[in-house]
């Protein structure tokens, strides 16, 4: 008599079976998310195509649903909760820690947008020390560090910055209307110092 042999898919069978499965569920997810962006895209230039055609008039519509993003955007550019700012720099001391240096991004809305016509400015705190320690984490190491006796405007170091992070928002703002402009202005701010930053 034979005993029936139970059958037993290979290692490499398996193995390939479970890519397979993979990128296909890749696949749909990608396809699903890439849908869901064109129906956004769709929908955003619909009700661009539908609004107002006076600029003044647009751009009251766009500080509707772009002066909520700016904001948004500043919040995400705090460093850490330590260190809730938008950090430009630091300066290295021989005789004590380090200075910590950026932009207070404290609150839910840490810009005050004025308008004069078609030209938006987002006024934020001017850069200022923040406070004294060794910066840690994931981007530390993209935070410029500097001798006492060659530091960088503090204020043109902060608008570069704004000016990189927040630049495809102003520059779909220009494109979207004629005319308007996004600026970053900077102005002193009573603010305490954070203390003591974070020790690695």
């Amino acid at each position: 008599m034979t005993t029936a042999r139970s059958f037993r898919p290979s290692g490499l069978a398996m193995l390939v079976g479970v890519v397979v499965v993979g990128m296909l569920a890749s696949a749909v997810l990608f396809r699903a998310g890439w849908t869901r962006v064109e129906a956004v895209e769709a929908r955003n230039s619909a009700a661009r195509e539908a609004g107002p055609d006076d600029p003044l008039a647009r751009l009251d519509l766009w500080l509707r649903f772009g002066e909520p993003q700016l904001q948004n955007r500043l919040i995400q550019l705090r460093f850490s909760s330590a260190h809730p700012g938008l950090i430009t720099h630091t300066v290295v001391r021989a005789d004590g820690p380090d200075e910590i240096w950026g932009v207070d991004l404290s609150g839910s809305h840490p810009a005050r947008i004025e308008r004069d016509g078609l030209v938006l400015t987002a006024v934020l705190a001017e850069p200022r020390l923040l406070g004294h320690g060794v910066l840690t984490g994931m981007n530390a190491q993209r935070v410029p560090a500097y001798p006492p006796d060659a530091v960088p405007d503090p204020e043109a170091r902060a608008r570069e910055l704004c000016d990189h992070f927040l630049g495809e928002l102003r520059d779909g703002l220009e494109r979207d209307i004629d005319g308007a402009t996004l600026r970053f202005a900077f102005e002193p701010r009573d603010l305490p110092a954070t203390g003591a930053g974070e020790r690695g």
